[in-house]
């Protein structure tokens, strides 16, 4: 993909890159809409537009750089769908796609998204729109869009917005998915310090149903409780753990009150621990190679 300065900083110029034009006119015209290549290179403008004034409103903290992010996750995206055998079309669009998926935080509120705590039940909620808003912003690319909307959905059907589980979820999306984890665990963030690699490689074995580390694992959330108490009362620091277990749904704030620390803490060991089906286990594979 073609790429031009602003500045010292790097972004896609997606409307002058004519393969990306040519396998997006394509694949809609398969999909039923007819665009033309002035529609295509009009709404590729508007949407690299929104890009820049949506990147350069997020703060860099702790060195994370959200542009070397985006181009971080197009080579990743694509390396997986070759490994994968896409046509090199869907390798152009998965890639476009990757540097997109957050697109939709840019119709969110500034200081929800640069939220340095970690979200409450409510705040994450509105986060989750990100996902829909984004597929709208992305209007009139039918898949690029459906890329995005589902690109937090999980192999278990436990995702979001629509729940769907396995195959049901688009390749494009189930590779995005588990780059954006990858990323959001090893880079800094407002809201947590990068994490180590080890630890990114195990969490994805792990939400992935493959063999991971799980007492590396588990002395590593230890140690992460342990920070977290610091400088807090034992009600903050109860309210902090409770936060975090009912941010997903899986346990009720009231009920779960009612436990004792050592309890709560454990509940958190446990969900932290366990095998899931979050990630597509073929592509994980994949990305688990690259990485060597």
């Amino acid at each position: 993909m073609l790429i031009f300065r602003m500045g010292e900083k790097q972004f896609l110029n997606l409307a002058e890159n004519k393969q990306l034009i040519g396998a997006i006119q394509r694949k809609e015209q398969k999909l039923g809409d007819v665009l033309t290549k002035e529609e295509i290179e009009y709404n590729l403008k508007r949407i690299c537009k929104l890009v820049l004034a949506a990147v350069k409103s997020i703060e860099i903290k702790k060195g994370h750089d959200p542009y070397k992010h985006g181009l971080d996750l197009i080579k990743k995206a694509r390396e997986i769908a070759k490994k994968l055998n896409c046509p090199t079309d869907k390798i152009e669009l998965i890639g476009c796609a990757a540097y997109l998926h957050d697109i939709g935080k840019s119709m969110i509120d500034r200081g929800l998204v640069n939220k340095p705590s970690q979200l409450t039940f409510s705040e994450y909620r509105e986060i989750q729109k990100h996902t829909v808003i984004g597929q709208k912003i992305l209007k009139p690319f039918v898949y690029l869009g459906t890329l995005v909307r589902h690109h937090h959905e999980r192999v278990d059907g436990r995702g979001y917005p629509d729940g769907l589980k396995g195959n049901k979820i688009p390749l494009g999306s189930r590779i995005i998915s588990l780059l954006d984890v990858y990323n959001a665990i090893t880079h800094s963030r407002a809201y947590s310090p990068s994490r180590p690699k080890e630890f990114a490689i195990n969490e994805i074995k792990r939400c992935a149903g493959l063999p991971f580390d799980i007492a590396y694992l588990k002395t590593f959330r230890r140690v992460y409780l342990y920070e977290l108490s610091r400088n807090l009362t034992q009600e903050g620091y109860k309210n902090k753990i409770l936060d975090i277990l009912c941010k997903k749904w899986e346990f009720d704030f009231k009920r779960e009150n009612r436990k004792s620390i050592k309890e709560i803490e454990e509940d958190y060991l446990h969900t932290r621990l366990r095998q899931e089906r979050q990630f597509d286990r073929k592509v994980a594979r994949v990305f688990l190679r690259l990485l060597r």
